[in-house]
């Protein structure tokens, strides 16, 4: 089951995976993230962002927002990163409904997650941590979020 939690989990991120790779455009609207916010994160234009980039330069950012994404439904979901198969591949075909309605909130309560102020950082919100540069402090506090619940 867990399995085809994760398959289900990576078809929603493979929805921002165009040719092999993370599509910032799709991405941030995975994330719920206007494009300004997912241009501050890459460092680019809107217009770029608005107009989708699979550029290879993104792709090592977008790859480290991903794996955040791939840590906060582990912890929250039980959803083990040894299960993680290419991320541009998988099919929730034969996931029923009710499974895959499962899978599809806990996508979006983790990209609610990262846009709420979060006490044990001090109010802020991860969102705004990732953007000023402390991704590797937002994944650090979902780690710690993880092996609490093991």
């Amino acid at each position: 089951m867990a399995g085809d939690s994760l398959r289900l989990l990576v078809d929603g991120l493979a929805d921002a995976v165009v040719g092999g790779r993370y599509d910032a455009r799709a991405f941030a609207k995975m994330l719920n993230w206007r494009h300004k916010v997912m241009a501050r994160y890459l460092e680019v234009s809107e217009d770029t962002v608005r107009a989708g980039t699979v550029a290879a330069r993104h792709q090592p950012k977008l790859e480290e927002l991903a794996g955040v994404v791939l840590l906060l439904l582990r912890a929250f979901y039980g959803i083990q990163a040894s299960e993680v198969p290419d991320l541009s591949g998988g099919s929730s075909g034969e996931i029923s409904k009710a499974r895959q309605a499962v899978v599809r909130r806990a996508r979006e309560l983790a990209a609610v997650w990262l846009n709420t102020p979060q006490p044990d950082l001090d109010g802020q919100r991860p969102t705004e941590l990732i953007l000023s540069g402390g991704i590797a402090i937002v994944r650090e506090l979902v780690a710690d979020l993880d092996d609490e619940e093991d």
